[in-house]
C-alpha cells in the first residue's frame, strides 16, 4: 500500500504566508489560494446548462483547499456572440440559474466554511461567435497572428461593434451578474485577458476605433470602466466585483507592462475588488501557456504592479512551485497563488502543501491536451490526471481484488509506471522491469526537447518517489528475456515497453544514421553540419529544433503534404509553425510530399509526386518514425494467465494515452 512520507514540519510552517488569512472586499479568505476559472470543460450542454459531469467535477473542485474558487465562465449573451467553445455553461436567461445554483451547493457544502465562490463571466469577442455567423470585435479591420481562433475566410465574421452593441453587451453582463450571485456566488469575475472582448478593446494591437470608446488608454479602458461600474451599482458593495487583465501582451505592437498596470490602477479606481493578473494572449508569441518557460519567468510582469495598486494581486502563469509562490507573497509581488492547469495535473496541491508534502505533487508539464481538447470542442482532458472528467467513469475506478497477484511490469515509461502504482495500491505485489538505468522511458528523452522538455523532469521524479514509497520492486539494467519472467513467474503481465525508432529504411543502420530518442536524450551527438530529420511529427519538430538551436542545416522530410499535421498538439501547433516560418527566413529547409526510398552516404533518396526521384543531401540523418515494441508478446501471451499491453507498446501515439491507459489498467487487473 502506499504511505505517506513523514514530515516533521508541517506547511503551514514551511509556506506560512501561502496559509495566511487575507482578505478581498468585505469577505475574509482562510489562505492565499486561488481556483482560477480553467477555461471550460466542455461536459456541458451545447445550449449552456450543466450536467452531471461537470458536477462531479465540481465535487473535486471544493476539497482542492483553495479558499477562493472560481467557476468556469458563463457567455452573457442571447445571441451568442460571445459564445467560445460549443459546451460553454451560459447566463442569459433565468433558467440556467438552478444549473449554476447546483454548482454553488456543492461547493458550499464540501468545501470548508468561508470559502469565497465567484462566478466568472467571459464575452468571447473575436474569439466568440461560435455557434453564430458572427463575432464582436472593437475595428472593421484588426490584425491577427498565424491562426489562432477563426481561421480567415472560415467561421464567423468579425463584426465591429456599435455604440447600442457596447451598451447591451454591457446590459448582458450585469444580467448575468445578477443571476450567479442568485445562484448563490458570492461575487464575479469580470474577463479582461487573453484575447476576449474586453482585452480588444483594451488593446492598441486591436483597438483601432476613433471614437471615444478608441485611441488613447483612457478612451480604450472606457467599456469595461462602464462595466465595472454598472455591474458594481447592480450587485452592490456587499458583493465581489473582480477581474482578469494581462499585466503584459507580448504582442506586436500590444501593450506593455506598463500600459497593463496603467489599466489595472484605472480598473482598480472603478471599483473592483482584485485583479487576477495574467500574461500574454492566446496568439502571443511567447504565450504563458507553453513549457518553454521556467516557473518564475513570468514574475518580471508583476514589477511595479503594487505601487499603483491597492487592491489584491492574484497571480498564477507558470507558477506551479510553492516555494516560488510563498517567497512572492512574503514579498509583496502578488497576494493570491491563483492556479489553472495545475490544479487539474493534482487536484490536492493544496493539501499536499498543507502537509509539507510538497513531493507528492503531480507538477503540471504543460502537455496541453487539456486546450487541444477543448480548442477542438470537445471535452477537455489532463494527460497526467486520468480522472479529471471521468470520476464517477465506471472505467477509471479502482477494482477491488479477490486477492494478491505477482504482477510483473516489463517496460518503466509512464505506462508502465502508472500501471504499477495503481496495482500496488489495490494490494498486488508488483515489480518493474526496465533496460534503462532510470525510471521514466522515453519521457527522458523528451526532457532534451529544447521547447521546454526539462518540464517533464518533474513527472520522472514524481515516478520515482511514488514508486519508492509504495514499496513496489526496481529492477533497472535489466532486459527482459523469457529467462526473466521464469524466473519471476508473474500471475499477471504488463507489457509497456513503448515504442522503438523504426530501422526499417534501406541505409537506416547506417553510422550516419541516429535515432531522435538518442540525440534528445544526449546519448549521442550530431557533429555533422548537413542534417535531414524524416518526419514532422512531435519528436521530429523538437529534434529539428534541437539541432536547428544548435546551428545545423536542417532539411526536414516529410511524407504529407503539410508539416506538422499530424500528432501535433493544437496549442502548440500554431507556435510550431510560427517558428518554421522564422526559421526558414535563417534557412531550415523542407520538402514536403517526400516517400523516403532509401538513406546513402550523401543523403535521403525520396520519392516526389509524379514518381520524380531526387535526393535530399546530408551528412546525418535522424529517423523519428516509430514502431511498437513486442518482441516479448508471443511469450507473454503463451505463458503468463494474464496479459495486458498499454501505451505505446499497443501502437506509438501520445503520452497522454501512455498514462490513461496505464492508469485504467492498473486499477482493474
Amino acid at each position: 500500500m502506499q504511505s505517506e512520507a513523514p514530515n516533521k514540519t508541517s506547511g503551514q510552517e514551511v509556506f506560512p504566508y501561502i496559509f495566511a488569512e487575507g482578505r478581498i472586499g468585505k469577505f475574509k479568505t482562510l489562505n492565499r489560494v486561488k481556483y482560477a476559472s480553467c477555461s471550460v470543460s466542455n461536459y456541458n450542454t451545447q445550449d449552456g446548462f450543466v450536467t452531471e459531469r461537470e458536477l462531479h467535477r465540481d465535487e473535486v473542485i471544493a476539497k482542492t483547499g483553495a479558499s477562493i474558487l472560481t467557476n468556469q465562465g458563463i457567455y452573457p449573451d442571447r445571441t451568442g456572440e460571445g459564445k467560445v467553445y460549443p459546451r460553454q455553461l451560459a447566463g442569459y436567461d433565468d433558467k440556467f440559474i438552478p444549473g449554476l445554483k447546483n454548482i454553488n451547493q456543492i461547493w458550499r457544502r464540501t468545501s470548508p466554511p468561508g470559502t469565497i465562490l465567484l462566478g466568472q463571466i467571459i464575452h468571447g469577442g473575436r474569439y466568440g461567435g461560435f455557434d453564430t455567423g458572427r463575432y464582436f470585435q472593437p475595428s472593421a479591420s484588426i490584425p491577427r497572428l498565424v491562426s489562432f481562433g477563426h481561421k480567415a475566410g472560415k467561421g464567423p465574421v468579425g463584426v465591429e461593434m456599435t455604440k447600442d452593441d457596447i451598451a447591451r453587451c454591457i446590459e448582458d453582463h450585469v444580467a448575468a451578474a445578477n443571476r450567479l450571485i442568485q445562484a448563490g456566488f458570492d461575487g464575479v469575475e469580470l474577463t479582461c485577458f487573453v484575447g476576449y472582448l474586453l482585452a480588444n478593446f483594451l488593446s492598441k494591437y486591436t483597438n483601432k476605433r476613433t471614437d471615444e470608446y478608441g485611441g488613447s488608454a483612457e478612451n480604450r479602458a472606457r467599456f469595461m470602466v462602464e462595466l465595472i461600474q454598472a455591474v458594481r451599482k447592480s450587485i452592490g458593495n456587499d458583493r465581489i466585483v473582480g477581474i482578469r487583465l494581462s499585466s503584459d501582451e507580448l504582442l506586436p505592437g500590444g501593450n506593455t507592462r506598463e500600459e497593463g498596470i496603467e489599466q489595472m490602477r484605472i480598473a482598480q479606481d472603478s471599483g473592483v475588488d482584485y485583479i487576477s493578473a495574467v500574461v500574454a494572449w492566446h496568439e502571443s508569441p511567447e504565450g504563458s501557456w507553453g513549457r518553454e518557460k521556467q516557473s518564475d519567468h513570468f514574475l518580471y510582469s508583476l514589477e511595479g504592479i503594487k505601487r499603483h495598486v491597492n487592491v489584491p494581486i492574484a497571480f498564477g502563469p507558470q507558477l506551479k512551485d510553492a516555494h516560488v509562490a510563498n517567497r512572492c507573497i512574503k514579498e509583496g509581488l502578488l497576494d493570491y497563488w491563483e492556479m489553472c492547469r495545475p490544479f487539474l495535473a493534482d487536484p490536492d496541491i493544496v493539501n499536499k502543501t498543507a502537509r509539507n508534502d510538497v513531493k507528492a505533487i503531480k507538477k503540471c508539464i504543460n502537455a496541453l491536451w487539456c486546450g487541444t481538447k477543448f480548442g477542438k470542442g470537445q471535452p477537455y482532458l489532463c494527460a497526467l490526471n486520468p480522472l479529471l472528467g471521468h470520476e464517477k467513469d465506471p472505467q477509471y475506478q479502482a477494482l477491488p481484488i479477490p486477492w494478491s497477484k505477482k504482477v510483473m511490469v516489463i517496460g518503466a515509461g509512464p505506462a508502465g509506471c502508472e500501471a504499477a502504482l495503481e496495482a500496488a495500491k489495490r494490494g498486488h505485489q508488483v515489480a518493474i522491469f526496465d533496460r534503462a538505468d532510470r525510471l521514466g522511458g522515453q519521457v527522458l528523452a523528451a526532457c532534451g526537447d529544447t521547447y521546454g522538455g526539462t518540464s517533464y523532469l518533474s513527472l520522472v521524479e514524481w515516478y520515482e518517489e511514488m514508486i519508492r514509497r509504495a514499496g513496489i520492486g526496481v529492477r533497472l539494467n535489466t532486459e527482459v528475456t523469457e529467462r526473466e519472467i521464469k524466473a519471476f513467474s508473474p500471475e499477471i503481465a504488463i507489457l509497456a515497453t513503448g515504442a522503438k525508432i523504426n530501422r526499417n529504411l534501406p541505409g537506416a543502420d547506417s553510422d550516419h544514421v541516429f535515432s531522435a530518442f538518442d540525440v534528445l536524450s544526449g546519448k549521442v551527438r550530431v557533429t555533422a553540419s548537413k542534417v535531414a530529420v524524416l518526419g514532422t511529427n512531435m519528436v521530429g519538430f523538437a529534434v529539428g529544433h534541437r539541432l536547428f538551436e544548435e546551428g545545423k542545416e536542417v532539411t526536414y522530410i516529410e511524407k504529407g503534404s503539410k508539416e506538422f499535421r499530424r500528432e501535433v498538439v493544437y496549442n502548440y501547433g500554431w507556435r510550431y509553425r510560427l517558428w518554421l516560418k522564422k526559421a526558414r527566413e535563417k534557412g531550415l529547409q523542407s520538402v514536403t510530399d517526400a516517400e523516403p526510398v532509401d538513406i546513402t552516404v550523401n543523403g535521403v533518396n525520396v520519392l516526389l509526386p509524379g514518381a520524380e526521384a531526387k535526393l535530399i543531401r546530408a551528412d546525418a540523418v535522424v529517423l523519428v518514425d516509430r514502431i511498437s515494441e513486442q518482441g516479448l508478446i508471443d511469450y507473454l501471451t503463451e505463458n503468463v494467465d494474464v496479459l495486458e499491453v498499454v501505451g505505446d507498446a499497443v501502437r506509438p501515439r501520445y503520452i497522454y494515452t501512455a498514462i490513461h491507459e496505464g492508469f485504467k489498467t492498473g486499477r482493474r487487473v
